[in-house]
């Protein structure tokens, strides 16, 4: 199988899913359609399906003719409200996949506070701290998604933290 994504992350969910085939994703800066895109080679390879969502219509535009468009949209990760778009295009209760990867990192983690984590779990989640920047994000991160249930599993380069749900552990 073929990896895309910058960091490995489509290649950490494969193995952390264990290749699990028919997946659900949800894509929140997914950018272009191919190239260091972290959702691709679930889709390509193991026929997975999600929502992405990206601020830049070029971005969203260069999907066409390139990869599935279903669940993809314009949008700023800032106003829109996930729950009702979750809803609307029946997203599963619980999701296998949450990438979260905005610009600059007080952005992602302004989004990560809009998920509605109440209603909504996630098997595993890659969240693009970007530490390296020095920017304050990366322990109120981990403290949030601690206080959600999840465990950090590994952190890549002072950029990615990786992060799997509490109760996937335990079955």
């Amino acid at each position: 199988m073929e990896f895309y994504s910058q960091l490995g992350q489509d290649q950490w969910v494969c193995s952390t899913l264990n290749n699990k085939t028919g997946g659900v994703w949800v894509d929140i800066g997914c950018k272009g359609p191919i190239d260091i895109n972290n959702t691709y080679a679930l889709e390509k390879s193991l026929g997975w399906r999600g929502l992405s969502l990206d601020i830049s219509q070029e971005d969203i535009d260069s999907w066409t003719g390139q990869r599935s468009t279903e669940g993809l949209i314009c949008a700023d990760a800032l106003t829109i409200d996930y729950e009702k778009w979750f809803s609307e295009n029946d997203l599963p209760a619980v999701v296998d996949y949450l990438s979260l990867d905005l610009e600059p990192p007080t952005v992602t983690l302004k989004a990560l506070y809009r998920i509605p984590f109440d209603k909504y779990k996630f098997r595993c989640i890659t969240y693009e701290t970007d530490a390296y920047r020095n920017m304050n994000t990366e322990q109120p991160s981990r403290d949030y998604l601690m206080s959600k249930g999840y465990v950090l599993r590994g952190s890549v380069k002072a950029q990615d933290d990786y992060w799997v749900l509490e109760e996937e552990l335990n079955d």
